[in-house]
């Protein structure tokens, strides 16, 4: 629990973060996969299976309901779902960022949202956001080695 003495984290960057995530969760949630016949004709977009998709949505659900514990529960049930891909790990990691951001578990937020940067799915442009986020609460928790190594 923190004490009287902690630095809040900057509500601009986790506010960021949460909308981010939780933006992207949607999106995952109602992601559906591609046609098999579409999928051998062209390449498909990222998708989510259902079973990842539908644990997700409802951490976001619960989320948004200020359910957080009951939200990570959610995560960790998607967490568990075997051979998922890069995109499913991605969006996984995000929702799990979120989430532990609303708990104010900064070093899992800064676990998760480098777990998300290693999966290689984010855009040029979300890759730069996420940098960013992880260089602004590793400052604010004090945590030099991960300024440095962004």
């Amino acid at each position: 629990m923190p004490t009287s003495t902690a630095r809040p984290v900057p509500v601009l960057i986790l506010g960021a973060v949460t909308a981010a995530v939780l933006a992207l969760a949607s999106a995952a949630a109602t992601a559906q996969p591609a046609a098999p016949a579409a999928a051998a004709s062209q390449p498909a977009g990222p998708t989510v299976r259902p079973a990842v998709g539908t644990p997700l949505a409802a951490a976001q659900q619960l989320l948004g309901q200020g359910q957080a514990a009951e939200a990570m529960a959610k995560v960790e049930e998607a967490a568990r779902v075997p051979d998922r891909t890069p995109y499913e790990a991605y969006v996984l990691e995000r929702t799990r960022a979120a989430v532990a951001q609303r708990l104010g578990d900064v070093p899992a937020v800064l676990k998760a949202l480098e777990a998300a940067l290693a999966t290689g799915q984010a855009s040029k442009e979300d890759e730069t956001r996420l940098a960013e986020a992880i260089v602004g609460l590793a400052h604010d928790v004090k945590d030099a080695q991960t300024v440095l190594r962004w």
